[in-house]
């Protein structure tokens, strides 16, 4: 199909972001990760959320960059805030 999401290459591509942005769950370095990891917010859906819940585990630099997204009005934002409520009930 002419979508993207239609295409069954697109998908598995999207599953592959998706894998790596769940294997980076913790990873805790002074590197440009959480940073990079951030520009996939917006990304679909399952990578989107895997991106933000390992942003939430990256301690400072991850929360750092939740904390940047939050103000977006976009799929960025609202998972940003979400992270951030689900940190902040957890402590």
């Amino acid at each position: 199909g002419i979508f993207a999401g239609s295409n069954p290459r697109w998908r598995r591509v999207s599953s592959v972001r998706a894998m790596a942005a769940r294997a980076l769950r913790g990873w805790k370095d002074q590197g440009d990760t959480a940073h990079l990891l951030a520009g996939h917010l917006d990304d679909d859906w399952t990578v989107a959320v895997q991106a933000a819940r390992t942003l939430e585990s990256m301690g400072e630099q991850g929360i750092g960059e939740l904390k940047a997204s939050a103000g977006r009005d976009d799929l960025a934002g609202t998972l940003a805030r979400q992270m951030l409520w689900e940190e902040r009930a957890r402590c």
